[in-house]
C-alpha cells in the first residue's frame, strides 16, 4: 500500500506571503520550502511558520506602490508583474491584460520594456 501523506492546513496569511514572494530560486526553492514546512508542521501552517526571506519579502501591493508612481510608471509595474506570472508568455501576458499580442507589443515598447525571445524562454 502506497504511503499516505499527512493532510496539512495553510493559513490564509501564509498562502498570502507564499504567493506574494518572487521565488528567486523558481519552483525547485517554493518544492523545497513546501516539504520543509509540510515535514515541521503540526497539520496547519502559519505565517510564523515561513522562512525569514518569505516573511520580509515585499508583497505585491508594496512594490507597485512603494511610491507615489505615475500612471505610465504602475502600467509598467504591471506590465513585468504580469510577464513575470505567465513566465514570459506573450499570448498568456496579452490574454490576462485583455489585450491582444500586437497591443501588447506597442505597449511594452512604449513603457520600454522588453519582451523576451520564444528562445530566451526556453533556455
Amino acid at each position: 500500500m502506497p504511503r499516505r501523506e499527512p493532510d496539512v492546513m495553510i493559513s490564509p496569511e501564509a498562502v498570502v506571503a507564499l504567493t506574494s514572494y518572487r521565488w528567486p530560486g523558481n519552483v525547485r526553492e517554493l518544492e523545497n520550502t513546501i516539504e520543509r514546512l509540510v515535514v515541521f508542521s503540526r497539520g496547519r501552517i502559519e505565517l510564523a511558520d515561513l522562512p525569514d526571506a518569505v516573511l520580509a519579502a515585499p508583497s505585491l501591493e508594496e512594490r507597485m506602490f512603494q511610491d507615489l508612481p505615475t500612471l505610465d510608471e504602475l502600467e509598467r509595474r504591471y506590465l513585468i508583474h504580469v510577464l513575470e506570472a505567465v513566465g514570459g508568455n506573450r499570448s498568456r501576458a496579452a490574454e490576462a491584460l485583455g489585450i491582444d499580442r500586437r497591443t501588447l507589443y506597442r505597449m511594452a515598447e512604449r513603457l520600454g520594456v522588453a519582451l523576451k525571445d520564444e528562445s530566451e524562454r526556453a533556455g
